[in-house]
């Protein structure tokens, strides 16, 4: 186990620097790729075996990242509430197939898609490169290098205190750094830095 985990690492962690660092159609094909990786796990966890929504979760979240990718924030989420209509008209169509098949594609959506999206807007920013590799170094070693104290045991074994803290901390950064983009104070970043990764942990939490 340990000497594939070596062996993905040589491997894998060049390329993603790579795309991380070329940006554009690269970097969107890494996204597109994580993210059906991503939604192919919540969907066995959530024992969605529907061929049909399947397909249409799979495609509506390659949709969705290429427009986050091309259009921006204002047009994803005009397309989301689109896509949102879409998927509600086809289950009163196909009725009496039950809800937690449309609500699982929707969270997919919304978890999957949307969230990996914000990665393609930080990496279009300025100084994009350093952002993105700011918070996947800060994960990845702390929890790796430094990761001993187990977060949740129980839940999820391989998340750790060190992991955990180290996402906030770059989350702080991160958000202080960016903050005049989005027009407000860089405390009020540092804040929200702070209160959306602990969000977004326990969000993955409960997931898990």
């Amino acid at each position: 186990m340990l000497r594939k985990r070596i062996l993905a690492a040589i491997i894998g962690a060049p390329l993603v620097l790579l795309t991380v660092w070329y940006g554009d159609w690269y970097f969107f094909a890494l996204l597109l790729i994580l993210s059906h990786f991503a939604l192919t796990e919540i969907y066995r966890l959530i024992d969605l075996n529907d061929r049909i929504f399947r397909i249409i979760g799979f495609v509506g979240n390659a949709g969705l990242l290429l427009i986050m990718f091309r259009f921006g924030l204002s047009i994803y989420f005009f397309a989301l509430v689109i896509y949102f209509i879409l998927i509600n008209s086809l289950w009163v169509i196909t009725f009496p197939k039950a809800f937690n098949t449309i609500s699982s594609v929707i969270w997919g959506s919304l978890y999957i898609s949307t969230l990996l999206g914000f990665f393609l807007l930080l990496r279009n920013m300025e100084n994009g490169f350093q952002v993105v590799l700011l918070v996947l170094l800060a994960v990845f070693f702390c929890g790796t290098a430094w990761g001993k104290r187990k977060l949740a045991p129980q839940v999820s074994p391989k998340k750790s205190l060190e992991g955990a803290m180290g996402a906030v901390l770059a989350s702080a950064v991160l958000l202080y750094l960016i903050a005049p983009y989005f027009g407000f104070t860089r405390p009020t970043g540092l804040l929200l830095g702070v209160v959306l990764s602990i969000a977004g942990m326990l969000g993955d939490l409960s997931e898990s």
